[in-house]
């Protein structure tokens, strides 16, 4: 709905005093201190399970080489083809440009433009590249709500973050519908991020079923009277533990972005902040547990991993595996 909107409406605000911020700060300044890990949940909380056995961490070019042509990055020399493709396109110079040029963001548009144009050349190439984005979205989606033990089907309240190469952590999110929201992340027909960041190049996706913590956390009981207001409280903490890219600026109504720093937030959910921080150190726990898992090598077959409380996917591996083709 916003983006159907020229002048979104903002987030409901209520007036709250200067020093129930400054309450809050020293709380996360202690958690930002400390090891993050030093507190995960007891029960249930082995090392995420893999599709294949671990490997060491892949150097950062992992993963880019269908993503040369479609977004810019091109290779030096390459000669990669991606979804419908024409056969003569590797014969194309202004199809191609070297690393070196395309840092120029400039440049690297006008690439990305060009590519765009020949994937899209004629009917039948446009019929081919939307259905295999598609497919490709469609399978990340699966990947992110379907049950693979040991962790249960996304279907309830979650935490989910986006990171790109280069940029690292660039969106957090939170859901109490996690079946619908995380299908459609990587679709974008309700969610801003992947028209903003395509999925083709989302290094890893981030899922934390914070929900399972209440259920299955041995050391403590938790007794959260509000889950939406629950929800909305630990995504605020990780936005201020973490600043994503994204989460940090706001869309105007003259085309521009203007900074939205969190601590400066007066939602209700920074207001409720503080009576959530046992919990979001937990989670947080959990959280950097996945993010600590190394994306998959080259040729490496696994594209994601599972844990108790959450998962961890790896986009971009996905797209080079090609498991996601259509017939």
């Amino acid at each position: 709905m916003a983006l159907a909107s020229a002048d979104p409406p903002e987030r409901e605000k209520i007036h709250r005093e200067p020093e129930a911020l400054s309450a809050l700060h020293p709380h996360i300044d202690a958690m930002l201190d400390e090891d993050p890990r030093s507190a995960p949940p007891r029960s249930g909380s082995a090392s995420p399970t893999t599709t294949a056995p671990p490997s060491p961490t892949p150097p950062s070019s992992v993963g880019r080489g269908l993503l040369a042509v479609v977004f810019g990055n091109a290779l030096r020399n390459a000669t990669t083809y991606h979804l419908g493709m024409s056969a003569d396109a590797h014969g194309k110079p202004d199809i191609f440009v070297p690393a070196d040029v395309v840092a120029d963001p400039t440049d690297a548009s006008a690439a990305w433009r060009r590519a765009l144009e020949e994937l899209l050349g004629d009917k039948q190439r446009f019929d081919s590249w939307r259905k295999q984005r598609y497919a490709f979205a469609h399978r990340v989606g699966t990947l992110l709500t379907e049950a693979h033990p040991p962790a249960p089907a996304a279907s309830g309240p979650a935490l989910y973050g986006v990171y790109l190469p280069g940029t690292g952590l660039c969106y957090v999110g939170q859901t109490e519908e996690a079946r619908r929201r995380l299908r459609d992340l990587p679709i974008g027909e309700s969610h801003h991020l992947a028209m903003t960041a395509p999925p083709e190049l989302w290094t890893r996706v981030i899922v934390v079923q914070w929900a399972e913590l209440l259920v299955r956390a041995a050391e403590r009981e938790w007794v959260i009277p509000d889950m939406k207001a629950c929800g909305q409280a630990l995504e605020y903490l990780l936005h201020c533990h973490f600043r994503p890219t994204i989460n940090c600026y706001a869309r105007t109504t003259d085309g521009r972005y203007r900074e939205r720093p969190p601590e400066r937030s007066k939602s209700k959910a920074s207001v409720g902040a503080t009576a959530h921080l046992d919990l979001f150190k937990v989670v947080l726990g959990v959280w950097s547990d996945l993010e600590a898992v190394p994306e998959p090598a080259s040729g490496e077959s696994r594209i994601a991993d599972y844990s108790p409380f959450g998962r961890v996917i790896f986009p971009v591996a996905l797209l080079d595996s090609g498991d996601f083709r259509q017939a």
